[in-house]
């Protein structure tokens, strides 16, 4: 991986590259360059979910619970659809695209 950072430094997937080196660095515990690895991201791409993962180990968690309520308001919003109660149906799908626009 580190081969196409150095043959490709503008590559597009360069943020996935610096955090899946992280994670082979930490886990080898090459803490030198998981530490070079880390830096680049927060400071190159602060506001990433790569920096967001690393800075805070739950967020990945956090972030499948906001989905998941999200997924369940759309249900509730689509058995009211279903039902007819159209308004209803669109105030629960307004409620789900805040819970998920408020995560972020």
């Amino acid at each position: 991986m580190k081969t196409i950072l150095q043959r490709f430094p503008n590559h597009k997937d360069r943020l996935k590259v610096y955090y899946q080196l992280y994670k082979i660095y930490t886990v080898t515990k090459n803490n030198a360059k998981a530490e070079e690895c880390k830096n680049q991201i927060l400071t190159g791409y602060p506001d990433s979910d790569y920096a967001k993962l690393i800075t805070d180990p739950d967020y990945y968690l956090e972030l499948m619970a906001v989905k998941e309520r999200a997924d369940a308001r759309y249900a509730e919003a689509f058995g009211e659809f279903k039902m007819g109660h159209y308004n209803l149906a669109i105030i629960y799908c307004n409620d789900a695209i805040q819970t998920l626009l408020d995560k972020n």
